[in-house]
C-alpha cells in the first residue's frame, strides 16, 4: 500500500529531518516534561515509541504524546508505517483522505481534493453555514478527513489498515479537597512556570513579541505575566473603529506596563483594499482548508503592522487564547452544580450558542443536523441518556474546546501564519490546562477564581494600577468597578446609534458591505435543499444571519460554489475546477 506525503506550507514551512532510516516533518516547539527539544531531540524520542507501535497498537505513542507540552504536529515514515499527530489543541491542522490503495497526507486541504474532486456534503455544508466548522473528522468534502484535536493516527502499509486513537480529552478530573485560597495561590507559581517556557522560546533566542491587546482581562493578565518575567521585547497592537472603547482601554493598559503601542483604524476602504488586493481570497483559501472559516478579524491589522514597519521580522505574535474557556466563561452563570443540565438542555444550550450564526426557525431538518452532530462530538463522554446530569459543564465545555476552539478560535493563528510570523499560545501550555481541569466547576462559574487571582496575586503592587483600568471583562467587585461597568453599559444605546461608533465592533463596515455585496444576487445551487431552505433562495436568510453568518457563506461562494452570486454563474467559482490555481503543495516522503 502505498503513502504520499505532501507538506510545503509556503507560509509556514515543515522542518524535515531524518533519523536512523526514518523520515520526519515536524512543526512548533515543544518540551518534554522540563526539557525544551530540538528537532533531533523530538525525533530521537518519538521513534522509540513509534517502534513499538506495531499491529494497530497506539500506546506507546498515546503514552509518549501526553508527556509532551506545547503546540506541534508530528508525521514520522520509516517505510513500514506512517503516524501522524496533532497537538491537543490541533494548533496545526493535518488532513487525510485514501485513494486507489494510497493514503495521501497534507496540510493542504485542496491538494488532496486535486486527486478526484467531489462536491462538498450537504450536513456538511450545512453544519458549516450555522457553526463556521465541521465537527470530528469530517471537512466539508466527504472523501478528506481530518485529524482531530489530540489524537493519533498510524498507518500500516502492509495491510493498508488505518488505526486512529485519542490521547486528550478535555474534561475535568476528580480533585483532591482544596480551599478556593489554596488553589488562588497555587495558580500562581503555574502561571510563572507558563510564561517563563513562554520567553524560554521567544525573548530567550532573540524574538520580539507582539500581543493583540484588547479591552479584557485575558490579554491584560498575559502582558501583565510579561512584565513581572522582566520581558521588554514587547508591542501591542489593537484595531478597530476610531475612537472604539477597547482600543481606548487597550492603549491605557500597554502604557501602565511601558509597552509601546499601536492602533490599526478599520474602515469600509480597509476591507475593500484588502479585497482588492487579492489578500483575502489567497487567505480563505490557505485558512480554511474547507473545513472552517477562516478568522479575518486580525487580517488588516496584521497586514498594516507589516507593511508600515510597526513590528520587526522577528516577531513572535501572543494572542490570549483558552484562558477564558478554561476559567469557566463558557459556563452559564446560572449553572447551578448540585442540579447540573440534562441530555437535553445541553443539546439546546450548544444549539442556541454554536448553531445560530444564520436564523433557521424550528426547520426540524436543520435541528436533526445539529443535535446529531453534538451528539456524535460527544460520544467520548457517554450515551446521552446514561450522561451524569452534573456532568452539564463538562459536555458544555468538552463540546467547545474539541469543536469551536480547535476547529475555528486556534485556527485564528493561519493569519499571523500567512504574513510569515510565528506564534505562541501561552494559555493552552498543558500545565495551565491540567490546573482547571482540576478545578472545581463552583470556582470556574463567572470565572470566579480567575478573576480572583488577577485581582489580589497579579493586579497588584507595581501593577496596581491595571486593576483601575476599566475592562471588558468585570474583575473587581469595588464600588469604583461597579462604577465603571454600570457607566459602559449606559454609554452602549448612545454607542449603537453614534456614526463614531464609541462602543463599535470590528466588523462594523465589514457587515454593511457583505449584506450589500449578497443583496438580491445570492443563489444556492439546488443540489443542496437544506442550505437553500436557511437562506430562503435570494437574500431571506440574511436578514437572520450575524457577521459570522455572513463570513460562512462569504467562504462557500468563493470556495465551494454551493453558494454563488447570480451574475457570476454557476461554475465559475469554487470547487468545481479544483486545479484552476497554481502553485498548489509539492510532493514529498516515500511511496
Amino acid at each position: 500500500m502505498g503513502v504520499t506525503v505532501q507538506l510545503s506550507n509556503r507560509y509556514s514551512p515543515w522542518r524535515k529531518i531524518e533519523y536512523d532510516d526514518t523520515s520526519f516533518w515536524i512543526k512548533g516547539r515543544l518540551h518534554h516534561r522540563t526539557a525544551l527539544l530540538d528537532d533531533a531531540e523530538t525525533a530521537r524520542l518519538f521513534l522509540d515509541a513509534f517502534r513499538k507501535c506495531r499491529g494497530g497498537d497506539l500506546a506507546p505513542c498515546l503514552a509518549l504524546l501526553a508527556d509532551l507540552n506545547g503546540i506541534f504536529t508530528i508525521v514520522a515514515d520509516d517505510g513500514e508505517s506512517v503516524v501522524c499527530s496533532t497537538d491537543p489543541i490541533r494548533s496545526i491542522p493535518l488532513f487525510f483522505k485514501t485513494e486507489n490503495g494510497t493514503l495521501y497526507i497534507s496540510d493542504d486541504v485542496h491538494a488532496l481534493h486535486s486527486f478526484s474532486p467531489a462536491w462538498p456534503d450537504e450536513e456538511d455544508c450545512l453544519e458549516f453555514l450555522l457553526s463556521g466548522y465541521v465537527t470530528g473528522q469530517s471537512t466539508l468534502l466527504g472523501d478528506v478527513g481530518q485529524l482531530p484535536a489530540g489524537t493519533c493516527m498510524a498507518y500500516d502499509r502492509r495491510t493498508g489498515e488505518i488505526t486512529m486513537a485519542p490521547y486528550f480529552h478535555f474534561w475535568c478530573r476528580k480533585v483532591p479537597d482544596r480551599s478556593e485560597e489554596e488553589l488562588v495561590a497555587e495558580l500562581d507559581p503555574i502561571c510563572t512556570a507558563v510564561f517563563s517556557r513562554l520567553l524560554e522560546t521567544t525573548e530567550a533566542e532573540g524574538r520580539h513579541l507582539v500581543v493583540p491587546l484588547s479591552g479584557g482581562l485575558d490579554s491584560r493578565i498575559l502582558v501583565a505575566m510579561l512584565g513581572r518575567l522582566g520581558a521588554r521585547e514587547v508591542t501591542c497592537f489593537t484595531y478597530g473603529s476610531r475612537y472604539n472603547l477597547e482600543s481606548s482601554i487597550s492603549r491605557r493598559v500597554a502604557g501602565v506596563m511601558g509597552y509601546p503601542w499601536h492602533f490599526i483604524e478599520y474602515t469600509p476602504e480597509t476591507w475593500r483594499d484588502l479585497d482588492d488586493s487579492g489578500d483575502l481570497d489567497r487567505y480563505f483559501r490557505y485558512a480554511g482548508n474547507l473545513a472552517c472559516l477562516p478568522h479575518v478579524q486580525d487580517l488588516p491589522a496584521v497586514r498594516a503592522l507589516q507593511e508600515r514597519d510597526l513590528i520587526p521580522d522577528n516577531s513572535v505574535i501572543v494572542p490570549g487564547h483558552g484562558s477564558d474557556l478554561l476559567s469557566g466563561c463558557k459556563i452559564p452563570e446560572t449553572y447551578d452544580p448540585g442540579l447540573g443540565f440534562t441530555a437535553g438542555e445541553v443539546d439546546d444550550h450548544l444549539i442556541n450558542v454554536h448553531y445560530s450564526n444564520v436564523a433557521w426557525g424550528n426547520d426540524p431538518t436543520v435541528r436533526r443536523c445539529a443535535v446529531d452532530r453534538i451528539h456524535a462530538a460527544l460520544a467520548p463522554l457517554g450515551e446521552p441518556s446514561r450522561r451524569d446530569e452534573v456532568n452539564g459543564a463538562d459536555m458544555i465545555d468538552y463540546f467547545d474546546f474539541h469543536e469551536r476552539q480547535a476547529k475555528y478560535i486556534l485556527n485564528s493563528m493561519r493569519v499571523y501564519e500567512f504574513y510569515g510570523y510565528e506564534w505562541r499560545l501561552p494559555y493552552w501550555d498543558l500545565e495551565f490546562v491540567s490546573f482547571f481541569l482540576q478545578t472545581p466547576v463552583q470556582y470556574r462559574i463567572g470565572q470566579r477564581l480567575y478573576k480572583r487571582f488577577a485581582r489580589e496575586r497579579l493586579f497588584s503592587g507595581e501593577f496596581s494600577r491595571l486593576r483601575q483600568i476599566e475592562c471588558t471583562t468585570p474583575f473587581d467587585s469595588s464600588a469604583l468597578s461597579r462604577a465603571l461597568t454600570t457607566l459602559r453599559r449606559c454609554r452602549v444605546p448612545y454607542d449603537r446609534i453614534s456614526k463614531m461608533g464609541l462602543y463599535s465592533r470590528w466588523w462594523r463596515d465589514l457587515k454593511p458591505l457583505l449584506e450589500d455585496r449578497f443583496s438580491d444576487r445570492l443563489d444556492v445551487c439546488p443540489e443542496y435543499p437544506a442550505i437553500r431552505q436557511v437562506i430562503g433562495g435570494r437574500d431571506a436568510g440574511l436578514r437572520g444571519a450575524n457577521i459570522i453568518g455572513l463570513l460562512n457563506i462569504e467562504y462557500l461562494v468563493r470556495q465551494t460554489g454551493v453558494c454563488f452570486l447570480r451574475e457570476a454563474g454557476l461554475g465559475e467559482v469554487g470547487l468545481e475546477h479544483p486545479g484552476k490555481e497554481e502553485g498548489g503543495v509539492e510532493e514529498g516522503g516515500r511511496r
